[in-house]
C-alpha cells in the first residue's frame, strides 16, 4: 500500500511536475529488488520534481512497515563494490578528521557489510558502530566487524539510553536517505546524536548529474526502492 506524502524536505504538496512515471510489476519484485546492488529491472515508484527545492521524490511510498519488511528481508551481493565505496569514503574523511573534536564515537546508519567500520577503526574512532536493517548484508560482514552491527532500521529509541544524545562525533549516512520515507527525520535524529562539533557525512545520488541526466529512467538511481534522489548543485532547470 503506497501512503501520499509532501515533498519530504520542504513540504511543498505540488506533484505535478512528474519526471517519471511508475513503473512496478509486483510480480518481478523478488530477493534483492530492495538490495543496494542488483540486476537493472527498470521499475520505480512515481517520480515528480519538486517546484520549490527541486527535490526529485516519490510522492506516493510504501508504508513504513512495509519498508521495513523489504529492507530486512532483501538479499545481499555487493561485498565487492562495499570495499571500494568504504575505501573511498574513508579517503574523503581522512581528509575532514583533523576539523572533528575528537575521535570518539563513529556511527554509520545503513552500514551493509560493515565494510566502512574497519576503515573507521583505522582511521582511530575508539568506538565504532553501525545500523544495517537487511540481515543478509549484516551476515555477510568480517567477523571482525560483525558484533559492531546492530541489524535494525534506524531509530534512535532502540539505542542504549547513554546513546541517544550527544555521544557520537561522527554520523555517517551514506546512499541511505533516498530509501527512506522522511529524511528529514533522520537526519533530525542524526544530528542529535552528535555531540557539539560533531560532523555528520552523507553520500546520496544526484539525479542532475550528467551521466543521470543521459541515461534518464534507465538510470539505475530511478529504483524501485528510492523514495527521492538529490539535486546536487546543478543550477538552472532540472
Amino acid at each position: 500500500m503506497l501512503t501520499a506524502r509532501p515533498c519530504p524536505v520542504c513540504g511543498d504538496t505540488d506533484d505535478s511536475h512528474e519526471r517519471f512515471a511508475e513503473r512496478i510489476d509486483r510480480r518481478r519484485i523478488g530477493e534483492l529488488s530492495y538490495a543496494s546492488r542488483k540486476e537493472p529491472e527498470f521499475m520505480n515508484l512515481r517520480m515528480v520534481v519538486c517546484p520549490r527545492c527541486e527535490l526529485l521524490y516519490a510522492p506516493r511510498v510504501p508504508e513504513p512497515s512495509e519498508l521495513a519488511r523489504a529492507y530486512a528481508d532483501t538479499g545481499y551481493d555487493s561485498a565487492a563494490e562495499a570495499e571500494y565505496a568504504a575505501a573511498s569514503y574513508a579517503q574523503a574523511l581522512r581528509r575532514k578528521l583533523g576539523e572533528l573534536p575528537d575521535r570518539g564515537a563513529a556511527l554509520d546508519i545503513g552500514a551493509g557489510n560493515g565494510a566502512l567500520l574497519a576503515h573507521l577503526g583505522a582511521l582511530g574512532f575508539a568506538e565504532v558502530a553501525g545500523i544495517e536493517p537487511s540481515r543478509a548484508a549484516a551476515d555477510a560482514a568480517a567477523g571482525t566487524v560483525r558484533s559492531m552491527i546492530r541489524v535494525e532500521r534506524f531509530d534512535p529509541e532502540q539505542l542504549p539510553e547513554d546513546l541517544r544524545q550527544g555521544h557520537f562525533t561522527l554520523v555517517i549516512a551514506n546512499q541511505t536517505l533516498e530509501h527512506v520515507e522522511d529524511p528529514f527525520a533522520l537526519l533530525s535524529a542524526a544530528r542529535r546524536l552528535l555531540k557539539p562539533g560533531g560532523a555528520l557525512m552523507i553520500v546520496s545520488h544526484d539525479y542532475r548529474h550528467p551521466l543521470m541526466r543521459l541515461l534518464g529512467r534507465h538510470s539505475p538511481i530511478i529504483d524501485i526502492g528510492h523514495c527521492s534522489c538529490s539535486r546536487g548543485r546543478a543550477s538552472g532547470s532540472p
